[in-house]
Parts: structure tokens; sequence; C-alpha cells
């Protein structure tokens, strides 16, 4: 796996988002094909954090610090548009569409993980120990 740049600084809006484990998203979508599983739509999280809070936590997860900056929605909407006009002169095709993205990193995705945790009888994991191994991973 290509390994990320380490840089000592991340730029992101001060917004919230909600974070989940491979293992709880993997718990949820056994709950949800049980028979018997209740109807609906549930938001599955495990915990709401800051951009600054979920850097942090899996910047130390790599045994490192990181200082986040924040900048306006506005300019990581330019930012999002540039690079997007870069990858379509390079004839890159990314996983996502930069132009869009602020969009997504400036919406407030806070939800209650309650819901589907009583509804599906989601366990408690450690987000911290799913940040180590996202790292881990990424090293191999």
């Amino acid at each position: 796996m290509r390994h990320v740049t380490k840089l000592p600084l991340a730029v992101q809006p001060p917004r919230y988002t909600a974070c989940i484990s491979a293992r709880t998203v993997a718990c949820a979508i056994a709950g949800a094909a049980e028979p018997g599983a209740p109807a609906g739509c549930y938001p599955v999280g495990q915990e709401n954090l800051t951009w600054d809070q979920m850097l942090s936590r899996l910047a130390a997860a790599d045994g490192r610090q990181v200082r986040v900056i924040h900048l306006p929605a506005a300019l990581i909407t330019l930012g999002g548009a540039t690079l997007w006009g870069l990858h379509q002169l390079q004839g890159v095709e990314h996983g996502l569409d930069a132009r869009h993205i602020a969009a997504i990193q400036t919406a407030e995705t806070y939800l209650d993980p309650a819901v589907a945790r009583e509804a599906f009888g989601l366990p408690e994991d450690d987000l911290d120990e799913a940040f180590r191994e996202t790292v881990r991973a990424c090293q191999d």
C-alpha cells in the first residue's frame, strides 16, 4: 500500500464528523441483515469528533502530533475546484469529485450513535485501536 505523506499540518474546516470502526460497520450490517431486524433507516456512527480531534487521534495512532488549521468553506471549495481541474488535465480519476468535497467537509455530520447501537446491539468498539489498525495497514 502507498505510504501517506506525514506532514505535521492539516487543513480542515472547524466542523464535526461521525467516525466509526470497520468492525462496528460490519456488526451494523450483520445486525440489519438478521431476520426480525428493525426496519427503517439508521444513522450508524460511533463517535462524533471535530476534525481537530479526529486528525489528532489519527496522528497519535502513528506516534505523531498534527496541527490543524481551519479554512473557510469558500477556500476549500476553490481548492477542490482547482484540484479537480488539475486532475482533468492530468487524466487522473479520483475517488471523490474534488469539486464537491467542500460540501462534505463543511457539513455538520453529527449523529446519535445510540440509535443504531440499540437497534442492532452494536458493541462498544475502541475507535483509537481502529485508528492504530488503519495506520498499521497504511504502513504495510
